[in-house]
């Protein structure tokens, strides 16, 4: 890392020593540290103390002094910081987990460039205790409500610096209100979830019906945490394409043969790889999506730490069930699931329907999926399951309904075809691409198998034949 980020840590490190020792009602607020330029007055660092302090004060007594709010500030257009925000975001994390002070936190990081353009936003991250007033919280619904926040945090344009303060203000008062409720339920319900309408699911998306299909219509859902029903009964999907071993998820079997490798398996650091692999992922994969920032850098460490095991993401399923690509497949596999449909079926004898191989299968190269990280992360899937429940017909319309729960695995590994087809592209990437097929082919670094999973609850109407 360049220097000048070294150095923004260390005042870090600095800064949390003084706060550590500073009387811990004064702490509601804390400014680490302040490199984006922004200059607040007074009155904009008083509203932000005000709200920062009244979102303490919902927290039960014994956790106040365990929970503040950080704010850091960030320059996102220059070469000494290309780490982005959300690696100095990070970093900013790993030094407050060492701060015996702040144990749990509301965490705001502002970005900025010279002109207030794309460059400039709000990034947000909030960290709960699960223990006490909170244990009643699902993962599902601590999931939502970092969701919810971080939506807060868009919703205003910034053309102002004092814009950012609105952010920030409006974010806390939202977190403040879930709080509130989040306190009193679990008080309520001692170990049963919380039942709270905001944190239960994440809104379905909707979108208007295609023609082309025919009727057949889909609401996507929460992303699944749960496994797959028992009761649930196995419809078909697309098959899965590894017959002799997939190349891509080989290692450590060299194979270069006459691949340019650019000289980067030279390098002696595996570090140094993983580095451009990083920038590959998450500076220019999911460049326009920064909710994905923290996937990619789940992925690259799944990668570097995981021996293999398979990785699942609650974010990446939920961007996963809002791509065209995926809900057009659903209904693809509706229509032909709709021929063994008739007025006298049961869910139970209803014969499953399988894709060809190669026929059709859940792929993510879209405009959508491209400008939110979903074509570097996923791209091409390897195989499909679906499972049906609380099937049902209705006898004078003939209106059918069911509940899938798609299961989609993905192969997260480079073979030879990927590094001659990407191994030059530009800015950076083809070098990312590189170091990435070395680390798993040469370096012995294990590839792993990426597990989606989306809940769709399906329609159409059975047309007896003429």
């Amino acid at each position: 890392m360049k220097r000048i980020v070294t150095k923004m840590i260390s005042i870090l490190v600095f800064c949390l020593s003084l706060l550590s020792t500073t009387h811990s009602v004064a702490q509601c607020y804390k400014q680490l540290i302040d490199a984006s330029g922004i200059t607040l007055e007074n009155t904009d660092v008083k509203a932000l103390k005000d709200s920062a302090c009244a979102l303490r004060d919902v927290f039960p007594k014994a956790l106040q002094d365990s929970f503040s709010v950080i704010d850091l500030g960030f320059y996102a257009l220059t070469d000494d910081t290309e780490g982005g925000i959300a690696e100095f975001t990070r970093m900013a994390e790993d030094v407050l987990r060492e701060s015996p002070s702040t144990k749990y936190y509301l965490l705001f990081g502002r970005q900025t460039d010279s002109k207030n353009g794309p460059n400039s936003k709000v990034f947000v991250k909030v960290k709960l205790p699960t223990w006490g007033n909170f244990k009643c919280m699902t993962d599902m619904e601590r999931f939502v409500l970092q969701y919810l926040l971080e939506q807060e945090s868009v919703k205003v344009e910034i053309t102002r610096m004092d814009d950012y303060v609105k952010i920030e203000c409006a974010t806390m008062s939202t977190l403040r209100n879930k709080i509130f409720k989040i306190v009193d339920c679990c008080y309520r319900s001692r170990d049963l979830t919380c039942d709270m309408e905001e944190l239960n699911a994440i809104p379905c998306f909707n979108k208007p019906i295609d023609e082309r299909y025919n009727g057949i219509n889909i609401t996507i859902c929460e992303p699944l945490l749960e496994t797959t029903p028992t009761n649930g009964k196995y419809v078909g999907g697309s098959p899965g394409r590894d017959k002799d071993g997939d190349e891509d998820l080989k290692f450590g079997d060299d194979g270069a043969g006459d691949l340019d490798l650019n000289g980067l398996d030279k390098d002696p650091f595996d570090s140094n790889l993983f580095g451009k692999m990083d920038f590959l992922l998450g500076k220019i994969g999911t460049f326009c999506n920064h909710h994905l920032t923290n996937v990619t850098s789940d992925y690259i460490k799944h990668f570097r730490y995981g021996n293999g095991e398979m990785y699942f993401s609650p974010t990446l399923s939920l961007y996963v069930s809002k791509s065209p690509e995926l809900r057009n497949y659903i209904k693809d596999f509706g229509i032909k699931w709709a021929g063994n449909i008739n007025k006298e079926s049961k869910l139970s004898n209803l014969e499953p329907f399988t894709f060809k191989e190669d026929e059709t299968r859940p792929t993510f190269g879209g405009t959508y999926n491209q400008q939110n990280g979903l074509t570097i992360l996923i791209n091409d899937t390897e195989k499909t399951d679906i499972w049906a429940t609380n099937f049902v017909i209705d006898p004078v319309t003939l209106v059918w309904k069911a509940d899938l729960y798609v299961e989609i695995r993905d192969n997260f590994g480079l073979d030879k075809a990927d590094i001659v087809k990407y191994g030059k592209t530009c800015c950076g990437a083809g070098n990312g691409f590189i170091s990435w097929w070395i680390l798993q082919h040469q370096r012995s670094y294990k590839p792993f198998v990426t597990l989606i999973k989306i809940k769709a609850t399906i329609q159409g109407q059975y047309k007896p034949k003429a």
